[in-house]
């Protein structure tokens, strides 16, 4: 037994007490909420809802999935969808964001749909004079390994080495002025890990390798 706060549709106001310590909100004698030494606990037929009568609002309901909290029902929302078992994120009642259980990130920034987010695992632009780090990101060093030959080493590991790689090379530094460089895996000799990439930067007229500037590198898994 609880002390009981009964809306009655009948009666109006009911409120039974006793000396448990807990407290249960009622309607029509159907207990909606329950208060105890462990906290506040909602049944799973009740909704939970506080609002304004200004635009703002904080709803936290049911709505046909296990839980849902809408900041104004007309803006931004979230929800898990009990079916699913996504996690979404809209706004004006559209689906921009959902993270669903296997962890895939999907959103829509500007792409028209909501779709998965394949993110930059790894970046850095160095020298290659000597493989000096400017900036990066999930990169712990560069081992120069000879003019234009390089291995890029990753701070956390890659899943696999199913990766894709970009690399771009600067004209300035170049030794012989003219020509384009040729960026490239240096698969051929070292085959990509999970921990390490090997690349080079050849000229695109003598196939030399050379050290131009400044180097770009992007890994996305």
């Amino acid at each position: 037994m609880a002390t009981i706060i009964n809306a009655d549709t009948s009666d109006g106001l009911k409120l039974t007490s006793d000396t448990s310590g807990e407290i249960e909100f009622q309607l029509a004698g159907s207990t909606k909420a329950q208060v105890s030494s462990t906290g506040l606990a909602v049944l799973s037929d009740a909704d939970v809802s506080m609002s304004s009568a200004a635009a703002g609002q904080l709803k936290i309901d049911g709505n046909g999935y296990d839980f849902a909290v809408a900041l104004d029902a007309s803006a931004a929302h979230l929800y898990h969808n009990s079916a699913s078992r996504d996690l979404v994120l809209g706004v004006n009642e559209t689906e921009q964001m959902r993270l669903t259980p296997a962890g895939d990130l999907k959103f829509n920034s500007g792409f028209g749909s909501v779709a998965t987010a394949y993110g930059c695992r790894a970046w850095v632009n160095f020298t290659g004079a000597n493989g000096t780090i400017q900036a990066s990101g999930n990169v712990s060093s560069i081992t120069d390994n000879g003019t234009g030959d390089y291995t890029v080493n990753f701070t956390t590991a890659m899943p696999d080495a199913n990766y894709s790689v970009v690399v771009t090379a600067g004209k300035q530094g170049d030794p012989s002025g003219t020509g384009t460089p040729v960026c490239s895996l240096r698969d051929n000799s070292t085959a990509p890990t999970t921990t390490a990439v090997r690349i080079g930067v050849e000229h695109s007229t003598t196939a030399g390798a050379i050290n131009t500037l400044r180097i770009n590198f992007a890994v996305f898994r």
